[in-house]
């Protein structure tokens, strides 16, 4: 991460040294072409008086004469002939055209014109010009963009230090060390970033610990019923009678069935977990759900009382309706098994939440042990019947998948109460 950074800003470097070079060179050409335009201009008055001056005297007097301009100009003035190659092209074309043209050779400025068709007047080397020099401007501009850099690297310092953070705590968790957090409190600037990163962190965790105790728990669900199998099995062959070795067969497929249900509740603890970005969402009344699932969870329980209280005239929320209805069932089943005469569902809408309440008149639930059995195969001591554990775990995954909250509490029934709260239509 530290290479990436020192990378990025070296580029940053090398921009800000480019841009220096081409502003210098572009200040560099504009001057020339600024004091070239100058020069022509002033001096063209003057040069062409010198060329008039030579061309009224003979061959004979123009040494003389070139010498008496060097006097009044106070730099030489020479007469060379096109022939002799010291002229650009571009430098000869202006001065055939007549014009006065000024030109930097050897580091030093001229001006020149036309004497005739074979020959020019030049002059100079001419005074050098007062400005700023090149150096001068070099520094200035490298002073500016030195500053931009050190600017720059204030500016991404903190960048750094967040992206070393999470480098150093992503390495910590690859390494094995899924408690590994990034310290909010020493990247300030970066706040939301540590944030992001440690709610990704603490899901994977999550995720991780869920599947590892999933593996662990299944083992040991799974190895208690493929033991009453295997020795029902061994059984069926030294059965003495067709009815014994009915029986014996009728104790497989429960087991069977027993396993057949740990595994369909396992397959949706884990569909619960998943995220489902397009759940099929739907509004319905609570009420009309709840009366369909007591008519269908109350059919096994013929010596049970179900009641069901509709407390609101319209308890109606948005959530998807299987899962919900499944959420309801399980507590409605769970207090089947646990009821000694009386099961009441209570539906309450109150102000932005629906309350459903499952009250039974059983031996309850421990106080000390409310919030442990919503947890995957947990089954309190004495517990009839032989699931899994996770039907109190789904209600309690629907629930959160719903935004909404599941408790358990003493019943006025003298049994357990399992109260449910979901977001209500608005």
């Amino acid at each position: 991460m530290i290479r990436l950074f020192l990378r990025f800003y070296v580029a940053v470097l090398c921009i800000l040294v480019m841009a220096w070079l081409i502003q210098y060179f572009v200040f560099r050409l504009s001057n020339l072409s600024q004091n070239q335009q100058v020069v022509e201009q002033a001096l063209a008055g003057g040069v062409r008086t010198a060329i008039a001056q030579l061309e009224s005297v003979d061959a004979e007097g123009l040494e003389s004469t070139l010498a008496a301009l060097e006097v009044i100009y106070e730099y030489p003035v020479r007469r060379y002939a096109f022939a002799d190659g010291l002229l650009r092209a571009s430098w000869k074309n202006r001065i055939l055209d007549q014009q006065v043209v000024y030109y930097v050779r050897s580091g030093g400025g001229y001006v020149a014109a036309a004497m005739g068709e074979q020959h020019y007047v030049e002059f100079g080397p001419l005074p050098s010009f007062v400005g700023p020099e090149s150096t001068i401007v070099t520094l200035g501009l490298g002073a500016v963009l030195l500053l931009a850099a050190i600017a720059i690297a204030i500016l991404l310092r903190p960048v750094a230090r967040q992206l070393h953070a999470v480098e150093k705590t992503a390495m910590a968790i690859a390494a094995g060390d899924l408690s590994a957090r990034i310290d909010s409190l020493k990247v300030p600037k970066g706040v939301s970033l540590a944030n992001a990163f440690n709610t990704m962190a603490d899901r994977t965790e999550n995720l991780l610990n869920s599947q590892r105790e999933l593996l662990q728990a299944v083992s040991h669900e799974l190895r208690t019923p493929l033991a009453r199998m295997r020795f029902a099995v061994d059984l069926i062959e030294s059965a003495p009678s067709d009815a014994i070795r009915s029986d014996r067969l009728a104790a497989v497929d429960r087991s069977i069935h027993e396993l057949d249900e740990l595994v369909g509740e396992l397959l949706t603890y884990m569909r619960m977990d998943a995220p489902r970005p397009h759940a099929a969402l739907e509004e319905f009344d609570v009420c009309k759900l709840v009366q369909e699932v007591i008519d269908s969870r109350s059919v096994p329980f013929p010596n049970l009382k179900f009641s069901m209280v509709c407390q609101s005239a319209e308890c109606v929320v948005v959530a998807e309706r299987i899962s919900v209805g499944r959420a309801i069932g399980n507590l409605v089943g769970n207090a089947a098994k646990f009821a000694d005469g009386e099961i009441r569902v209570e539906i309450e809408a109150m102000e932005s939440k629906v309350r459903i309440r499952v009250d039974d008149d059983g031996p309850g639930v421990p106080e000390d042990k409310a919030q442990q059995i919503f947890e995957p195969f947990v089954r309190l001591p004495g517990s009839p019947g032989s699931g899994a554990g996770l039907g109190l775990a789904l209600v309690s995954r629907i629930v959160e998948r719903h935004a909404g909250e599941v408790r358990a509490t003493r019943s006025e029934l003298g049994g357990a109460c399992f109260e449910v709260l979901l977001p209500k239509c608005q």
